[in-house]
Order: structure tokens, then C-alpha cells, then sequence
């Protein structure tokens, strides 16, 4: 009995990664297009974010994220939601 339920409970975790990284995926080239605007806006709100900290690459996520998030103290979670909440 529990060997099943380990395996459901690793199988709805897996689902709610690739769910997350379908959302994200989606978003991507929205943010890519939006980028000057989310710029400016997390520029106004957190004033100790620098041009350089916010430099986009093709593949943002993981090191601008990393950036943001030691400049402003937020975990990844809350700045995608944020970006994300920016674009929609």
C-alpha cells in the first residue's frame, strides 16, 4: 500500500514541475517582448536593482532570476509570479 502511494505522490510532484515549467515556457517569449516595460517597472520598485542586474539573455530564467532574487530578497516563485502578473 505504501509503495503506491509514494509512487502517487512522486507522480503529482512531477506533474506540478512540468506544469510550472510549461507555464514559464509559455511566458517566455511574452516577457521577451514586454522586457523594456517589466524593466522599468522592477527598476521603480526595487530601487537597488542596476541596468547590469537586469540584463536579458535569450535563456532569462535562471541566472536574471538569480540576480533579482540577491537583489531584492524574493525567492524565484514570488519574482515569476510577479513578472508574470506584469504581462497579463
Amino acid at each position: 500500500m505504501s509503495y503506491h502511494f509514494t509512487e502517487w505522490i512522486t507522480f503529482c510532484l512531477l506533474i506540478l514541475v512540468l506544469k510550472k515549467e510549461l507555464i514559464m515556457n509559455l511566458n517566455k517569449e511574452k516577457i521577451k517582448e514586454n522586457w523594456p516595460e517589466i524593466n522599468r517597472r522592477l527598476k521603480a520598485k526595487y530601487r537597488n536593482l542596476e541596468d547590469q542586474d537586469l540584463t536579458f539573455k535569450e535563456d532569462w530564467d535562471a541566472e536574471l532570476l538569480n540576480r533579482i532574487e540577491a537583489k531584492v530578497g524574493k525567492s524565484k516563485d514570488e519574482l515569476i509570479k510577479e513578472i508574470n502578473e506584469m504581462i497579463s
